[in-house]
């Protein structure tokens, strides 16, 4: 399905780069989720993906140095 996906974006004539950073997103996300490209994804998998990150990115900035401009 992650084939057809490619192929169809490229029959849409986008961009290399930007369906390598596609191609990249999604990859990112089977892997986080331990998700094989044959497998059934639902909403529940992307909202938790989503969520995920989130929650990874709030934690960064928690601990980041705060930038104070007077």
């Amino acid at each position: 399905m992650l084939e057809e996906y490619i192929t169809g974006l490229e029959k849409q004539n986008k961009p290399p780069k930007t369906i390598i950073s596609y191609q990249n997103d999604i990859l990112i996300f089977m892997n986080d989720l331990h998700i094989q490209p044959d497998h059934f994804v639902t909403a529940t998998d992307v909202r938790k993906w989503i969520i995920s990150c989130y929650i990874q990115m709030m934690e960064k900035l928690s601990r980041s140095p705060r930038l104070i401009v007077d």
